[in-house]
């Protein structure tokens, strides 16, 4: 059984259709901030919203396949839920600021929710066996404490060819078993955008580029319209990141003016949420830190959040957070 601390450095994760879960635990002493030399070496990235905030590498100094392990999250947090009639004032204040240059800008929202101070392994188990075609990951340093999710949206991941992968995720509905009714209108232009968009830096970026065709996926409580783009290998990993992120599933378009939105109408700091991580060095398979939770001593805090567009209906908008947060609420 390993046991760890407040002060260590670790990540665990399994990947999409995978089996079994690896465990990359560091030796440092200190905090290793992200570089561009990092994506080269056996670890773990972890990369906030905002390019601002620091990014960090937890090395692979020790590697274990399914292990037993044990973590108590120690930390406290000052961010409260965001009740429904604040969200619902911040929804309105979005939709007032978007026009045909400003189309599409995402706003989010925290829960606080109870989690017993049980051991964190049992959460990140139900997570895997929950929802075995997302990304499971969990992470902990002091530096950016206790973060665990279920992300269906690669930023960019190896296929099992060696070339890469990068997706267009937009669009959200609850999903129902058997349900094979077209998408709206609104749902369909929100991942164009992303898809637009996310292609047009993939054109000038990669080489070999083949772009598929428009499909539903589901992800939890929740089903999308996914786009998948697949290109050669190249070293440059670094800089193709910084291009991507954020992306318009987690920013808006045009994206500097979403950023700015979200930094004025949000009244919180997303911090990781919306972020990227995952494991680097012989594969790379970054995701976008969505259906994410901070893992707290007796809490958690769940962030959700949408795309709003000029045809959003507040009311709707905060159903569908509710919606996204079963994911998690379901492990708790």
């Amino acid at each position: 059984m390993l046991e760890f601390s407040n002060g260590d450095r670790f990540a665990v994760f399994r990947l999409p259709g995978r089996k079994e879960t690896v465990l990359y635990r560091s030796a440092s002493n200190g905090p290793v901030e992200l570089d561009a030399q990092d994506f080269h070496r056996d670890g773990y990235v972890v990369m906030p919203f905002r390019k601002e905030e620091k990014s960090y590498f937890i090395p692979a100094d020790e590697q274990y396949i399914n292990p037993l392990w044990r973590f108590f999250p120690s930390s406290e947090q000052r961010i409260r839920t965001m009740e429904k009639i604040d969200y619902l004032k911040m929804i309105n204040a979005g939709i007032e600021l978007l026009s045909s240059e400003f189309p599409k800008v995402i706003l989010s929202r925290p829960l606080l929710v109870p989690a017993p101070p049980e051991n964190t392994n049992v959460y990140y188990r139900r997570l895997c066996e929950y929802y075995p075609d997302a990304f499971v990951f969990f992470w902990h340093t002091p530096e950016t404490g206790t973060w665990m999710g279920a992300s269906p949206e690669p930023l960019i991941r190896e296929l099992d060819s060696g070339r890469l992968e990068t997706v267009a995720l937009a669009g959200t509905r609850p999903w129902i078993k058997s349900n094979f009714t077209a998408w709206k209108e609104k749902e369909i232009e929100e991942q164009q955008l992303v898809v637009d968009y996310i292609g047009g830096i993939l054109e000038g970026a990669v080489e070999g580029l083949k772009v598929g065709k428009a499909h539903t996926v589901h992800a939890g409580s929740v089903e999308h319209i996914q786009t998948r783009f697949s290109y050669n290998r190249m070293d440059y990993l670094y800089k193709l990141v910084n291009l991507l992120h954020p992306t318009p599933a987690v920013c808006g378009l045009p994206p500097m003016e979403a950023y700015r939105t979200i930094s004025s109408l949000e009244p919180y700091d997303r911090s990781y949420y919306t972020g990227c991580s995952g494991p680097v060095g012989k594969e790379i398979h970054l995701y976008v830190t969505l259906r994410c939770m901070q893992m707290l001593k007796k809490e958690a805090l769940i962030y959700v959040g949408g795309g709003i567009t000029s045809a959003s209906i507040p009311e709707k908008e905060w159903d569908e957070t509710q919606w996204k947060a079963r994911t998690l609420l379901s492990v708790l």
